[in-house]
């Protein structure tokens, strides 16, 4: 027993030397990392980083453990000691399932939190260029005329537009509402919510121009017509 306990004294004792070896270059992984990798990147990478780091100290913890079970005499019987191992080999699986467990929580959380971000930089771009197409359009309305082949094609791209911010800010609200109701449902009827916007503004979109006197719409749509123009159901104008 005095040999194993000096065995195990030189062990530790190693194990102490490696750690302050290793403690020459604390944190330099960290700063290269830091350094080299875009910031989605080095989230992630502190995230599994950080995982290992704990399960390293759990094995040391686990091993410190062990040897004082078998070193120390205040067990009864063998029997009673190998019980001892058996349960804190229990617990170090239980305390690994642990870590595990909160890193994929940490991981998806960061996932949600990388995703609102892009989308909220789409949103910001578009908002951008809505803003300034839109105010290019209104000039070519006002010089060109609603009833001009090129205000029509910007009209459509402002449109667009603003389909793919509604979408983007629907997005973002569901990713958002998922954190207050894990359930999804706030989640659905946010969707549900902002498609149906998006779909009141595709709904807006020209689908053609009645500035030629024509009698018959040749598709349902929303169509642009001149001030004193007339639309009627399709009984009457048979009429």
């Amino acid at each position: 027993k005095e040999l194993q306990k000096a065995r195990w004294l030189a062990l530790e004792a190693r194990e102490a030397m490696n750690d302050q070896i290793k403690g020459l270059s604390s944190g330099a992984d960290n700063i290269f990392a830091k350094a080299t990798m875009s910031p989605s990147d080095y989230a992630k990478w502190s995230l599994e980083n950080d995982r290992s780091k704990a399960q390293v100290d759990l094995k040391k913890q686990r091993v410190r453990t062990e040897k004082d079970i078998k070193t120390s005499d205040s067990f009864d019987t063998e029997d009673d000691r190998y019980q001892a191992l058996l349960d804190s080999h229990k617990e170090y699986r239980d305390g690994l399932a642990a870590i595990d467990v909160d890193y994929h929580q940490k991981a998806k959380e960061l996932e949600s939190q990388q995703y609102t971000n892009t989308l909220s930089m789409y949103g910001s771009l578009l908002s951008q260029a809505g803003s300034v197409w839109g105010s290019m359009t209104e000039m070519v309305k006002n010089s060109a005329g609603e009833s001009s082949a090129i205000y029509k094609t910007m009209f459509l791209a402002q449109q667009a537009i603003a389909i793919g911010q509604a979408i983007i800010n629907t997005e973002v609200g569901a990713t958002a509402a998922l954190k207050v109701d894990p359930t999804g449902f706030m989640s659905m009827m946010t969707r549900g919510l902002g498609y149906a916007s998006v779909g009141l503004i595709a709904a807006q979109t020209i689908s053609g121009m009645a500035h030629d006197g024509i009698d018959n719409i040749p598709k349902e749509g929303t169509w642009l017509l001149d001030k004193g123009e007339r639309v009627v159901d399709s009984r009457t104008n048979s009429d």
